[in-house]
């Protein structure tokens, strides 16, 4: 009862609903993004996936403002959620009840993103197929959820342009400043902070049957142990370029067959050209 009490005085002071939310893409950047964000000074951020609009709406929005009531003097405040973009209803009840919310999107190019999540779980145990081309025959979930263009339609639907901001991966891959300056800027707080993780790669998976076999030997704190070394980024970009190009012609070609038209959808809405997304 004390607790409902604080929580209904705060909400009367100040709204603790969210300012902004970024939405995903799962595998485009959300945890980068989300270190950032957390280190600025005028952002206020909670748990990263609280999943709330998706898996927890029926608790109410006086539990939802409950990850907002450690707010200081921040100026904004907001949530990371990446798997909220591929839930249409979970993106109409955000419309629905947040108004004027800003919402970021990162996107990220279809193929990379689908072999980015299968590595993930592969290193979780999650997927048991020794390939990646076995993998996106037997969970339909890696090509269902690289379609990002629908979600531009979506969004556009539901929410005014002002408060929509998208993103490319492969721009925070290659301008990392630069990209968060407009983050910063259309989140307007502070565009010049320049977070400690500015430019570096966090979250991604590398060598995920090692992995797996680590923790299969009950070797987990191997795994944090090498994360958390000075060596840990320099292992991540080694083992990203052994990986990268990972993926069969004839399975390049089935994958760009799947994404063709969610790519154009793409183009048309950020009036940009991606054609290297088809090679």
């Amino acid at each position: 009862m004390i607790l409902t009490a604080s929580i209904n005085r705060n909400i009367m002071n100040k709204p603790l609903l969210p300012n902004f939310i970024g939405i995903g893409a799962q595998r485009a950047g959300s945890t980068w993004l989300n270190q950032c964000l957390r280190e600025h000074p005028e952002i206020y951020l909670p748990i990263k996936e609280i999943r709330f609009f998706n898996y927890n709406y029926s608790k109410g929005l006086e539990h939802y403002c409950e990850n907002f009531i450690g707010l200081e003097e921040q100026k904004i405040w907001g949530e990371i959620t990446p798997d909220y973009y591929r839930d249409k209803d979970a993106l109409e009840r955000i419309a629905k009840d947040l108004k004027n919310v800003k919402i970021l999107f990162v996107l990220r190019n279809p193929i990379e993103r689908s072999l980015s999540q299968y590595q993930l779980y592969k290193a979780h145990g999650d997927y048991t197929e020794a390939t990646f081309e076995e993998a996106v025959s037997a969970h339909p979930e890696l090509i269902e959820w690289s379609l990002q263009g629908r979600t531009l339609q979506w969004l556009s639907e539901m929410f005014e342009q002002k408060n929509l901001l998208f993103v490319l991966y492969d721009d925070i891959n290659k301008a990392p400043k630069v990209v968060l300056q407009r983050i910063l800027d259309f989140l307007e707080v502070n565009p010049d902070f320049v977070p400690s993780v500015l430019n570096k790669r966090v979250n991604r998976v590398v060598f995920p049957r090692t992995q797996k076999a680590l923790k299969g030997l009950g070797l987990e704190k191997v795994i944090d142990l090498v994360k958390k070394s000075p060596f840990a980024h320099a292992i991540k970009e080694w083992g990203f370029k052994s990986n990268k190009n990972k993926v069969s012609i004839n399975i390049r070609k089935e994958l760009l067959s799947a994404f063709k038209d969610d790519i154009a959808s793409i183009e048309k809405v950020l009036n940009r050209d991606l054609s290297h997304w088809r090679s």
